[in-house]
């Protein structure tokens, strides 16, 4: 399988986000999906928490896109696909990154 990868964010060696960036409500190829799942599962195997973000703009083709402001539309995580509405990419890594430290630091489990 092969992909490319819109966005990578590593937090401290205890987390990591990857984030799928699609124009509108384009669908994700399935080999890109398996791909990035992978990703995501395998740095979880490996000790991290990780999550996948699939984000959705509306940008014109010849303009930069805002990847803070997208609207992540499905989230990978645990093994499963969660559906989500509402929030951008940067209320979500927050979010998580947030999450992330308190379970690195024991306050959940």
């Amino acid at each position: 399988l092969s992909t490319d990868i819109d966005g990578y964010l590593e937090y401290k060696g205890i987390a990591c986000i990857l984030y799928e960036i699609k124009c509108r409500d384009s669908k994700m190829p399935l080999g890109q999906q398996l791909a990035l799942e992978r990703m995501v599962d395998n740095a979880r195997m490996a000790g991290k928490d990780a999550v996948l973000f699939l984000c959705s703009h509306n940008t014109p083709e010849e303009t930069a896109i805002d990847v803070a402001n997208t609207e992540v539309k499905q989230i990978y995580y645990c093994g499963r696909w969660h559906d989500t509405e509402g929030k951008t990419a940067k209320q979500w890594t927050s979010q998580f990154l947030r999450w992330a430290d308190k379970k690195h630091m024991g306050w959940m489990r």
